[in-house]
């Protein structure tokens, strides 16, 4: 890993999760540039790095090239343009051109695509994401090494790392996607395996094995179906899981101390006193659901959420609402608290940190309100809060405590 590109991510970082507005050019010379120079390619040679690549009446930023052939596209935009519009665009002129790989990125986000994946939408032939503000600066330069840099890419290894990430990611949405369907498959199989299964249960425990139609009446009172939907947190186990509260408002009372007569707060509440090095006092809104406190001296204040565990996402929901956006948006320090099960682990965020996310969330609109879903889960021992725009979620692990 290059020195130097450790210190322009760590330098970027340092700016915040908002960082300041750039015009394209500046963004190309001050943020792109910089880092394909670090990973080895040489900015100077157009031999190598091709500016304003021409493809018939079009132009790509830059082509990364070798031995005469193009090898990687690189798409620039300025930093507050939203990069979806223009992936289609991009992943056309690769794809006509035959470049194994493209690059979207206005130098804070990089999105990573394999153009020549065939019978998949081009937002499919997406395999990984990058964004500097939020995830950890060693993950950053590792993945960007992996996929962009001169040495990768010139081997083939870069392809090929690619290529192993998004087969493992399609594999796993099949699965996700064949799951539900399975298992209303198992439902509706009259005197089945579950059936079976069921009613050898029951004569265990009663010593009278029930009919198939007795556990079909059961099954049918009783079941869920699935949807086969798309609304499932990217991910697989969980490492936080606890025991779940009953309800979300009442796993507020349980983790803020309110309704504990005789308690004047909760472990969690005093958790995020000590983190946040200062004392907390409840607050008294008619806002909505969350409970709200600001520190004794008014400079800082904090919403808590809490979520069960949900078996069938491996993971925790929360979901925040435009009232509590609006309450943590009218304080200049102010920091939203993820509860999680019965408050064993508890991710404090800043709210500067967190409010450019809420664009990249899934929004439920419901009748005079909406709120925005909140999804955590745990991926190889790291906390991940999932993102539709990012296919590998956001790495949230220095928010655990």
């Amino acid at each position: 890993m290059s020195d130097q590109l450790l210190l322009h991510v760590e330098r970027v970082k340092s700016d915040g999760p908002v960082p300041s507005p750039r015009s394209e050019d500046a963004t190309k010379q001050g943020l792109i540039l910089p880092v394909l120079s670090y990973l080895g390619w040489d900015i100077f040679n157009v031999d190598e790095v091709y500016p304003e690549y021409a493809l018939d009446s079009k132009r790509v930023d830059y082509s990364l090239r070798h031995g005469g052939e193009n090898k990687v596209f690189v798409e620039a935009k300025h930093t507050e343009e939203d990069l979806e519009k223009h992936q289609e665009q991009l992943l056309q002129y690769a794809f006509k051109e035959g470049v194994e790989i493209a690059v979207l990125t206005n130098g804070i986000s990089w999105w990573f695509f394999l153009p020549m994946v065939t019978k998949t939408a081009w937002a499919d032939r997406r395999f990984y994401s990058v964004h500097i503000p939020i995830q950890a600066a060693s993950d950053v330069c590792a993945n960007l090494s992996m996929f962009l840099s001169r040495d990768s890419v010139v081997s083939g290894e870069a392809v090929r790392s690619a290529q192993q990430v998004h087969n493992s990611q399609a594999k796993e949405k099949k699965m996700r996607d064949a799951i539900p369907k399975a298992w209303n498959d198992v439902l509706n199989d009259h005197g089945g395996l579950l059936y079976e299964l069921l009613a050898e249960e029951t004569e265990k425990i009663c010593g009278h094995k029930p009919t198939d139609d007795l556990v079909a009446e059961f099954l049918n009172n009783n079941r869920h179906p699935i949807p086969g939907g798309n609304d499932q947190v990217q991910g697989t186990r969980s490492i936080v899981r606890s025991e779940p509260s009953r309800s979300p408002r009442r796993g507020v009372e349980r983790a803020t101390g309110e309704g504990d007569r005789g308690s004047t707060k909760s472990e969690v509440v005093r958790d995020v006193e000590k983190r946040l090095k200062a004392k907390l006092h409840d607050v008294q809104v008619s806002r909505g659901r969350g409970k709200y406190f600001a520190s004794e001296d008014g400079t800082k204040f904090v919403i808590f959420l809490t979520s069960k565990y949900y078996e069938s996402n491996q993971g925790f929901w929360f979901g925040l609402r435009e009232n509590q956006i609006a309450f943590l948006s009218d304080n200049s320090t102010s920091y939203l608290a993820l509860v999680c099960g019965d408050g064993k682990s508890v991710f404090l965020m800043k709210w500067v940190e967190v409010k450019p996310l809420t664009k990249k969330m899934n929004i439920t609109q419901k009748e005079d309100t909406k709120y925005y879903h909140i999804k955590i889960f745990a991926r190889d021992g790291r906390y991940i809060l999932g993102l539709p725009e990012l296919s590998n979620g956001l790495d949230i692990t220095q928010y655990f405590g």
